[in-house]
């Protein structure tokens, strides 16, 4: 017998007919330019003693109901050594944003750039700091600060690793730029230099590294650039930039060539598996694109598709995001284009794809705006269209609601489901910064009074089980589900298949369901879920 029988749990759901709620809070400010909704805004108060250029937001990374900040003090003549603040969505009331913890280098070094990338894995928290000083040689190498949830005692974040590279050299810039995809780690090092002595700048390279049982990440190999990037439209060397992903079984990488090259996902973890040479990412002509020089700069993963983001080298043509579809785990097959919202002069678009971050098969895109001119800087959010082999239709189209010139509003982007963090690391004349959170109002609830609307269950009688529902009717075979308390918290997110959703037990209570089907483009539907005593 399964324990939904057991439960007692025998009446079948239909998914498309539950209700969605919307609950506003903060302040109205996004417009979307093809849905004419609104996008609530809050804006998260800026840490107590940051130091001037500390550049707040520069660094954005969400996972859940956490967000983690970088302020690695970037800004013109800084001092600061950097910190990383993190905030819990519902720290405080529902969508309160409060700050939870602050994270710093034990050793704080001015200069070092603590907190140019934070990125969230399991329960860790990666941070770089590409300018700090190795602690043996007294190089600026940089390193990755690895913290961890919980350690050593709960309700803490402690540092778990610190991660040095293997080869050593003054600006090696060790933490530019990081990749984090299951147990890999591979982090970039745009001073690499080759050969040092023959007065060029170096390609870069990558460091891989692969994580251990115990959490901590041991070095694999480095693949240096002169490989990475074998054919060049410069004169100088070759470099990489450090924009990388892996979708499927691919690993894609662009460099200061402008092209986007592949290698297999296997070959990050076997130096043997690297081919001759890297394999370039074709670009169709169906773009119509008038001009000749072409350069591809940030790259991002869904879970369907390759987002390249391309800049033509001339005046007439605007800025776009080229989509890839995968096809298996390492066929891609170019199927669209997301565009700016304008193709007028330069400056309308001036920094369009600053940031890439996407969601299941969300993309947002960062335009970090001109930084002497308007505008400002804005951030646009897409999916895919009614026919994927189409461009991707615009949802949200996202500004600030305190602007000013040389802000970058959209320098640093980051989505979680329904939450779009926008950073301005230059915001203020002491370029102190400050961070901006979006709410998609289509898809948060509001709990209804009325009992009829919500789904009576009894908990499951086995300590520790499980409980589960059965989706009828016309309901997908596959997507997400999301379990959470009704003052906002999350307790459970996960995935469900062959049409049923099962879920840890839980106390007796009111609860919310919230399913999402496999096809982003259907509204998630949610439903008051009450277990009986």
């Amino acid at each position: 017998m399964s324990n939904w029988q057991r439960a007692g749990i025998t009446r079948w759901i239909q998914v498309r007919n539950w209700y969605s709620y919307v609950l506003l809070s903060g302040s109205i400010l996004g417009a979307s330019s093809s849905h004419a909704q609104v996008w609530p805004e809050i804006i998260l108060d800026t840490p107590f003693g940051l130091g001037p250029g500390s550049t707040f937001g520069h660094a954005l990374d969400l996972r859940g109901p956490l967000l983690a900040v970088g302020a690695p003090g970037l800004g013109l003549g800084s001092t600061w050594p950097g910190a990383v603040y993190l905030y819990d969505r519902y720290e405080g009331g529902i969508e309160a944003w409060g700050l939870v913890g602050t994270l710093a280098a034990d050793n704080p070094y001015p200069g070092a750039g603590f907190g140019t990338q934070v990125h969230w894995h399991g329960d860790m928290l990666l941070v770089s700091a590409p300018y700090d000083i190795h602690p043996g040689t007294g190089l600026a190498t940089g390193a990755v600060y690895v913290f961890r949830q919980d350690h050593p005692q709960a309700g803490e974040w402690g540092l778990h690793q610190v991660i040095h590279p293997a080869a050593l050299a003054d600006g090696l810039g060790f933490g530019d730029r990081l990749l984090v995809h299951e147990d890999l780690l591979v982090v970039h090092a745009p001073g690499h230099d080759e050969d040092p002595l023959d007065g060029q700048i170096g390609s870069g390279a990558f460091h891989i590294f692969q994580q251990a049982p115990d959490g901590s990440f041991h070095p694999q190999h480095v693949i240096t650039g002169n490989y990475l990037v074998p054919d060049s439209m410069n004169l100088v060397r070759p470099r990489t930039t450090g924009w990388m992903t892996i979708a499927g079984d691919v690993f894609a990488y662009s460099s200061r060539s402008g092209i986007v090259n592949r290698l297999e996902k296997d070959a990050l973890y076997d130096a043997q598996l690297l081919p001759a040479t890297p394999t370039k990412i074709p670009l169709s002509d169906t773009l119509g694109i008038q001009c000749t020089i072409l350069n591809f700069v940030a790259v991002a993963a869904t879970e369907n598709h390759l987002l390249l983001d391309l800049h033509p080298f001339c005046t007439v043509e605007a800025s776009r995001v080229v989509a890839y579809e995968l096809i298996g785990n390492d066929s891609l097959q170019q199927t669209a284009v997301l565009m700016p919202d304008t193709t007028l002069p330069l400056n309308e678009w001036f920094g369009w794809g600053a940031d890439l971050d996407t969601y299941m098969d969300v993309a947002v895109v960062g335009v970090r705006g001109d930084e002497n001119f308007i505008p400002n800087g804005h951030v646009e959010v897409f999916r895919p269209g009614a026919v994927p082999q189409q461009d991707w239709e615009r949802i949200a189209y996202l500004v600030q609601s305190d602007p000013g010139y040389g802000d970058q509003f959209g320098r640093a982007v980051a989505i979680w489901d329904d939450v779009v963090s926008v950073g301005a690391p230059f915001h203020g004349p002491l370029d102190l910064g400050k961070v901006y959170i979006f709410r998609d109002p289509t898809s948060s609830v509001a709990e209804r009074s009325d009992p009829q609307d919500g789904l009576l269950v009894h908990p499951n009688p086995i300590s520790n089980a499980t409980t589960h529902l059965r989706l009828a009717g016309s309901a997908p075979e596959q997507g997400s589900f999301d379990l959470h308390a009704m003052d906002g918290r999350c307790l459970e997110r996960g995935t469900y298949s062959n049409g049923t959703i099962a879920w840890r037990t839980r106390s007796p209570g009111t609860y919310l369901l919230r399913v999402q089907e496999m096809d982003q483009r259907i509204e998630a539907r949610t439903i008051r879920l009450i277990v009986h005593d």
